[in-house]
């Protein structure tokens, strides 16, 4: 009669070399094998981390000499608009030399074309590029003007002056204000230069740099100083222009520098996902924030473009008296390649005077 246990050493033995092979396996796919980034735990680069690659273009004839340096980041939408840029700047510049030497230069001299930049990204949202185009085509000294790119990473598009700004607000002569009081403050101002360098034309400030606080506006050489004064730029804090800053692409800013004391929501939250119809309920308790007539003021849902998609007044549900509770629903579509906005609030102000006004900014993204 045979030992039930007589099989029970094999197994063992058989069991133990299945886990010593499958442990082998896994050491060896663990250092040789490439991992898999989407499945493993490791923390992945921000997605609007921009990587800076410097590329340069060097040209030379018997008339002249170019030299360029400029970003290229993987990102087709920013680096077509890079080359682009640098391009124009030689271009214009070779057919404005072409066929003769530099007016004045010593003998076996050249026209010369220098382009540099500086970059920098902010608030996890925006690239800047500001571009130093330096040229001598002859005379006493060479010239320097500034080409700016300015990047939305989040809905990837370029952007321009006027894009900053709420677009119901007066933000060119707030802007020119500024700036010329800035200018005009310094010792080597030139007031004949100040006044239309820096007067109210989108034009002149469209050399721009976003910064996590502020706004720099470069200007170069006569446009509001003399040459000897050198390149110019005025530096604007988001806090003195918070009032006009188009709430779509600045509602974090706003919200954080800008949120309301007396004004509170309890849904949504700061940047969560929304979609159609969307339920806001909140309350309002004072410091400018009051009921009339059953309001408690006023909500525009916008897109990250600035256009509207919505309106509405927020209805009181809790009766006259402060603090008084508000609700309200929107219904709205949400116009292509659109993946964010902001839900901007305005107080009833029957009085009608800006110095009451009150605004509270809540960024969104959308479904």
């Amino acid at each position: 009669m045979k030992n039930k246990n007589s099989k029970t050493p094999f197994i063992l033995f058989a069991i133990l070399l299945v886990v010593a092979v499958l442990a082998a396996a896994a050491f060896y796919a663990s250092r040789f094998l490439p991992k898999n980034s989407g499945d493993n735990n490791e923390e992945q680069p921000a997605a609007n981390t921009i990587n800076v690659a410097e590329k340069k273009i060097s040209e030379e004839t018997d008339i002249w000499s170019i030299n360029v340096v400029y970003p290229e980041t993987g990102l087709d939408y920013i680096d077509n608009e890079a080359l682009r840029t640098v391009n124009i700047e030689m271009d214009s510049f070779k057919e404005a030399v072409s066929g003769y030497p530099p007016v004045g230069g010593e003998a076996g001299f050249k026209n010369t074309l220098d382009i540099n930049y500086s970059y920098g990204q902010a608030l996890n949202r925006f690239f800047s590029v500001i571009f130093s185009v330096s040229y001598y085509t002859g005379g006493a000294h060479n010239n320097l003007n500034f080409d700016a790119l300015n990047f939305d990473l989040q809905e990837k598009r370029k952007l321009i002056f006027s894009n900053l700004f709420d677009p119901g607000s007066d933000y060119l002569k707030r802007i020119s204000e500024i700036a010329i009081n800035d200018l005009k403050s310094r010792q080597d101002s030139e007031l004949s230069f100040i006044d239309e360098g820096a007067g109210p034309d989108e034009n002149n400030f469209k050399s721009f740099f976003i910064t996590d606080t502020s706004l720099i506006f470069y200007f170069p050489p006569y446009q509001v100083a003399p040459y000897a004064a050198g390149e110019q730029k005025v530096e604007i804090p988001f806090a003195e222009i918070k009032g006009i800053l188009n709430p779509s692409l600045f509602g974090s800013v706003i919200g954080e520098s800008g949120g309301e004391q007396g004004f509170s929501l309890s849904s949504p939250k700061a940047n969560t996902t929304v979609s159609s119809p969307l339920a806001i309920a909140g309350r309002i308790s004072g410091s400018g924030w009051a009921v009339f007539e059953g309001q408690g003021g006023r909500v525009d849902l916008l897109s990250s473009n600035g256009d509207l998609l919505a309106s509405s007044s927020l209805k009181i549900t809790s009766g006259a008296d402060l603090p008084a509770d508000f609700s309200v629903i929107l219904t709205f579509s949400v116009p292509e390649n659109n993946k964010s906005g902001s839900l901007v609030f305005y107080n009833e102000n029957p009085s009608g005077k800006p110095a009451n006004e009150k605004r509270f900014v809540l960024p969104i993204k959308f479904n």
